[in-house]
């Protein structure tokens, strides 16, 4: 319905892998961008989405497309390692995470749960609205996955292949599997860029 009423066609996108969702209710606070509509049914169902084609693919994230890349195809040029990796400091990450939520065993008034790590390593704390009626259960769950998502995460991945093998078979929102510097890399895709000597430039996580 949002995507409609942002003007596209139904042939402009798929959502036929989120038939497991039920959405109980949900609150949009008067007319707001598209992306800002989505981003709190993105979050609770862990959704991503990718273009393929003329097509607006939407699923959830433990349905990406998983791409193998031989290791000859990484650091094709000279120069290149076959990775760059950057991690995100601990004192950065958070050690907690609070979902604000509308409740649905309380008669749709705001409820609250919190997620904590047991080594705390930080003291950031992270504070999410979803404006979705969710079960106290479910609003758990769903901090307890932000909460894994951003440590999982923080690695920054970037690396080099080459165009005429990878363009139209990597996408972004596609999980690259690859072996480098001695162990398997699982990297969810969030950038391509078309750089310099027919290579594609990737980034991700």
């Amino acid at each position: 319905r949002i995507l409609l009423e942002a003007g596209l066609d139904a042939g402009e996108f798929d959502l036929s892998e989120l038939d497991d969702i039920k959405i109980k209710g949900y609150q949009i606070p008067g007319p707001q961008e598209t992306a800002r509509s989505l981003q709190p049914l993105f979050v609770a169902y862990d959704i991503l989405v990718q273009q393929v084609d003329d097509t607006l693919r939407f699923f959830h994230r433990r349905d990406a497309r998983r791409v193998p890349i031989a290791s000859k195809f990484l650091a094709a040029g000279d120069g290149y390692a076959p990775i760059r990796v950057t991690e995100t400091p601990h004192h950065k990450l958070s050690d907690e995470v609070t979902v604000d939520y509308l409740d649905a065993h309380n008669n749709f008034n705001q409820g609250s749960q919190v997620q904590r790590r047991n080594n705390n390593l930080s003291t950031v704390s992270t504070a999410m609205r979803l404006p979705l009626v969710l079960s106290p259960q479910a609003a758990r769950e769903i901090a307890s996955r932000l909460l894994w998502v951003e440590w999982n995460s923080r690695f920054e991945v970037e690396f080099r292949i080459p165009a005429p093998e990878f363009v139209g078979k990597l996408r972004e929102g596609d999980i690259a599997v690859f072996e480098a510097l001695g162990e398997t890399w699982e990297v969810l895709v969030e950038k391509l860029d078309r750089g310099a000597d027919l290579m594609l430039e990737v980034k991700g996580r």
